[in-house]
């Protein structure tokens, strides 16, 4: 249960999650599915996936991950495959959550036997002991209630994490670009995990490799104001590497081009 607690799923963690896709799946897209190998045999100690240190630090979430990844070195790229695998990996920790959740609904019977067994022992010691007794298990009841909820409510986000990786590794195989594939897997993260399409965008410009110090969103508008004064002018589109940086980021995010 400690471990259930320990390892539940953030905003912080989801984020990372969908920049590791997007990472991940752009690596392949450009140097090829066996060029991840190296990257899925030691991934605790790769640079790859320590550059999303939060995923690393959820093996529940990491290691379906890696194994699909590493099924792709071996040209297992068949999409019904992936699935069953994946689900296959859903339905284990599902059934090992479930498992979990059954054995914190015993605390409940246990501290009624126990208030059974302090009636029996407090019967003669008068009505104040009698009531602390009791005021003491209502009590315990109620932080039970509490705890069972908050345990309901991790189940549920850790299988919905799982659901967004799954669809985040399935849109690879159905060949959508990396940005789209991220995008998919943040439409079915639960809620209250969801970063928001913004956050998302900022997230990606911060960790691009060409223009570090522009934000998906700004590098829009710029590209619009870049392509509307240069057709006003009658000049080249492109004239600095800056434009041509800023020019080719547009056309990835629009599926243009490989990342």
């Amino acid at each position: 249960m400690r471990a259930l607690h320990r390892e539940a799923p953030t905003r912080e963690a989801t984020l990372a999650l969908l920049l590791c896709l997007n990472e991940l799946w752009a690596f392949a897209r450009d140097k090829g599915d066996l060029a991840l190998e190296a990257h899925v045999e030691a991934p605790l100690s790769d640079s790859l996936f320590l550059h999303h240190k939060a995923v690393c630090d959820l093996p529940w979430l990491l290691t379906p991950l890696v194994d699909f990844a590493r099924r792709l070195t071996l040209g297992s790229n068949n999409a019904k495959q992936a699935r069953r695998l994946l689900q296959a990996y859903r339905e284990t920790e599902r059934r090992a959550l479930e498992q979990v959740l059954r054995q914190a609904s015993l605390v409940w019977p246990l501290g009624l036997c126990l208030w059974l067994a302090g009636l029996a022992v407090l019967g003669e010691a008068g009505i104040t002991a009698l009531a602390w007794w009791a005021a003491s298990l209502a009590a315990a009841g109620v932080v039970s209630g509490l705890w069972r909820i908050r345990l309901r409510s991790i189940v549920d986000q850790r299988l919905g994490v799982l659901d967004a990786m799954i669809e985040g590794c399935l849109s690879y195989l159905n060949g959508y670009v990396p940005r789209v594939c991220a995008e998919n897997a943040r439409s079915v993260l639960p809620p209250a995990l969801r970063p928001s399409v913004f956050d998302l965008d900022e997230a990606l410009g911060a960790h691009s490799t060409s223009i570090p110090a522009v934000g998906t969103v700004a590098a829009r508008s710029k590209v619009l104001d870049l392509i509307g004064a240069k057709a006003d002018s009658g000049e080249p589109t492109v004239g600095t590497t800056e434009e041509a940086d800023l020019l080719a980021l547009w056309k990835r995010m629009n599926g243009e081009e490989k990342t």
